[in-house]
């Protein structure tokens, strides 16, 4: 029995300790290649913002844990309607900003199409937004409201309007499909808001 143990436990352990060196080789590991960080708009993507509803159906996809499409502002005569960009991707990314922009040729391009009959554009008198979004280092979204005279959009209820807002950015590159947003606004509904 001496016997077996002076050979099985020097064995046993060196084919442990062999075992355990031989998973230990060094293999460098490759670099990734990943996409460029983009830009884009979450509101974008249904192709086109529809706001005519007191309740909307279902949550904002605009900025995260925000659950309203719009917001009224009585005593300063607002209907804010928050808009958010967003950065996609996974390299790192220093501070740039975004501007932000109503596209009129997006506009005009709808407003010849049957299904826009009858719509109009928004004064742009009774418009504000910022048309500058910043973004610090590796932050990864930002809003930004626009503003409506929310006198105006009383005083026109009947009325049907369509805007779009286009981000770019000359820092980071922009998702094409996902830079504009359309806005469907139709006041009607303003009767029975009671945000």
């Amino acid at each position: 029995m001496k016997y077996y143990n002076h050979f099985f436990i020097p064995f046993f352990l060196s084919v442990f300790i062999a075992f355990i060196f031989s998973g230990c080789d060094y293999q460098e590991i490759r670099s990734a290649t990943y996409p460029e960080n983009h830009i884009y708009m979450p509101t974008a993507k249904k192709g086109v913002y529809i706001l005519n509803s007191a309740t909307p159906d279902s949550v904002s996809p605009v900025t995260q844990g925000a659950a309203y499409q719009y917001m009224l502002d009585i005593p300063k005569n607002q209907f804010i309607i928050p808009m958010g960009v967003y950065l996609s991707g996974v390299n790192e990314q220093p501070a740039f900003s975004v501007s932000v922009a109503m596209n009129a040729d997006t506009i005009t391009s709808l407003l010849s199409q049957l299904a826009y009959a009858g719509y109009e554009v928004l004064p742009s008198t009774y418009l504000k937004f910022s048309n500058k979004v910043d973004f610090a280092k590796n932050q990864q979204d930002a809003s930004f409201n626009i503003t409506i005279d929310y006198d105006y959009l009383k005083a026109n209820l009947t009325k049907k309007y369509l805007l779009a807002v286009t981000v770019s950015s000359v820092d980071v590159q922009t998702n094409k499909k996902l830079s504009t947003t359309v806005i469907n606004l139709n006041p009607h509904f303003l009767l029975t808001a009671t945000h």
